[in-house]
């Protein structure tokens, strides 16, 4: 991992927000952006370990990713992600949306807009319609016993 001091970071964040209160609020400060993007390397991590690579406790951790305006911790949903990509590989009828799933978790990948929209907004609708379609399916040809 990089030498970059999240704590730092946030402290100083808290710092400009607070002294820039007659300046247009909807900028979000440059120093955001690199707290964002250093956080999405961890992204695949659970909480626990990316809290650890940290050198910080979970609480803190959450404190800190929710600072960033990350509501919860993306690790289950991107494993969600790739394991849908997987299965779909498997079963014939997915390929237009396995080509939609693809060309998104590309965009998380390489596109830092994409990805700042996932941590705070979660998985886009289209995203959410292919993953509930996928399990309909799955449940009509595995069903639960």
């Amino acid at each position: 991992m990089s030498d970059y001091d999240f704590l730092s970071d946030i402290e100083q964040l808290d710092d400009d927000s607070s002294s820039d209160n007659d300046e247009n609020t909807n900028e979000q400060p440059a120093l955001y952006d690199g707290a964002l993007n250093e956080l999405a390397k961890l992204m695949m991590l659970d909480a626990r370990h990316a809290a650890g690579v940290l050198n910080m406790g979970v609480r803190d951790f959450k404190i800190f990713y929710r600072t960033l305006g990350v509501m919860r911790w993306p690790a289950k949903s991107l494993r969600s992600l790739h394991m849908m990509q997987v299965t779909m590989c498997h079963h014939a009828g997915f390929e237009p949306m396995q080509t939609e799933t693809e060309a998104y978790v590309h965009s998380l990948r390489t596109n830092s807009t994409s990805l700042q929209d996932f941590l705070t907004k979660g998985m886009p609708d289209n995203i959410i319609k292919i993953r509930r379609l996928l399990h309909s399916y799955l449940n009509t040809i595995y069903p639960k016993t």
